[in-house]
């Protein structure tokens, strides 16, 4: 979505996610990534997702600014993503014009494809190219739209924390832009990939070509439908399901979904978070085959699966998803070739959790993409 703020400037990427809090700060020069720095903050122990707007709010505030009393960052300038149900991308195809009068005339063009009042969201539009269209030109864009009070309880947020609300992305679109950061462009624009990010609350699935975003998606079966699966089935208090669930993950069965023995602890987690597993696949697989069934997309086929997120360091979860999609699948780690500016940075470079707060602190104030 459009910055808030002119010129060409680095900004903090600011993942106000469900179970962490990260701020982080990063320079590139060519393909050279470096961490300048970073900082973290645990709120798991919350449940946010069950709190107020208000309380959710106020625990962002206080977590953020601890995260910036950690670390002495270099800007206060910062960028912040959306997702969930309050975001929609659509890909709509418009009567060809410039991108002025696209800007004049959004609203009206926009309205029959947007689900929320079109009084109550903040929308924007990139154009993507011209196609033909029932024997007429006209041109493809990506239109997002995210209600008004999601924007605004964002920015609040980093306003109260301290910090200058320069960008607000999109998930999906974060995700992107690190992925072709860090592989470059040529590879990112080599075929067809699914970015699937599970986070704690929310799974982004995007299907990218060429490096455009050809099907966003946001869902809910995510790195907590494991924990609950894990809580249910064994009888456990969350801390002790997530520790079991980052422990053994889905080592304790085979492809075919039988656990490996019934009275092991890891055969047990996976018979719990199995199902999970297949319910996640098959998302997936319905993303692939609505965007094959399109008129556009006969004979595509994905080339692989780029999986992130904390979830995505799930023990064999990659092996599972290859077993049921066909479909290569790579754990895509961001920061896996980057540098630290300052050796007292705490941060696992290996880790997947970090896609979206690199690819937000790899955008720049004044970016269109």
């Amino acid at each position: 979505m459009s910055p808030l703020l002119p010129g060409k400037k680095d900004v903090l990427g600011v993942d106000l996610g469900t179970s962490k809090v990260k701020v982080l700060e990063l320079k590139t020069s060519g393909s050279r990534i470096s961490v300048v720095n970073y900082a973290e903050e645990d709120i798991s122990g919350k449940v946010i997702t069950e709190k107020s707007p208000e309380e959710r709010q106020q625990i962002y505030i206080e977590a953020l600014r601890k995260c910036l009393k950690k670390r002495k960052f270099g800007t206060k300038n910062a960028a912040v993503s959306v997702s969930g149900s309050s975001v929609i991308v659509r890909f709509v195809k418009f009567p060809k014009m410039n991108s002025e009068d696209l800007e004049k005339t959004l609203q009206f063009e926009a309205e029959p494809h947007i689900p929320f009042d079109i009084q109550d969201v903040d929308m924007d539009t990139q154009i993507i190219g011209d196609v033909e269209d029932e024997d007429q030109v006209k041109m493809e864009t990506v239109l997002v739209a995210s209600k008004k009070e999601t924007i605004r309880e964002k920015i609040e947020i980093l306003e109260k924390s301290g910090l200058k609300p320069a960008v607000i992305d999109v998930d999906a679109f974060a995700l992107e832009n690190a992925y072709e950061m860090v592989n470059g462009a040529q590879e990112a624009d080599s075929g067809m990939s699914m970015i699937v990010n599970i986070g704690a609350s929310v799974t982004n699935i995007s299907i990218v070509e060429g490096g455009i975003s050809k099907v966003v998606r946001d869902l809910y079966t995510a790195g907590n439908s494991f924990t609950r699966a894990l809580k249910n089935s064994l009888q456990l208090d969350t801390a002790k399901a997530e520790e079991i669930k980052k422990k053994y993950g889905l080592s304790g069965g085979s492809q075919d979904g039988s656990a490996e023995g019934s009275g092991d602890i890891s055969a047990q987690a996976y018979s719990a978070m199995y199902p999970v597993m297949r319910e996640l696949n098959s998302e997936m697989q319905r993303s692939i085959d609505y965007f094959t069934g399109q008129q556009s997309a006969q004979g595509i086929e994905i080339k692989n699966i780029i999986i992130s997120g904390g979830g995505a360091a799930m023990k064999s979860l990659p092996e599972l998803i290859y077993a049921d999609l066909s479909i290569p699948v790579e754990v895509f780690r961001p920061l896996g070739k980057a540098s630290l500016s300052d050796k007292s940075i705490q941060i696992d470079l290996a880790s997947p959790a970090f896609a979206v707060a690199a690819g937000l602190s790899l955008r720049k104030i004044g970016d269109n993409k």
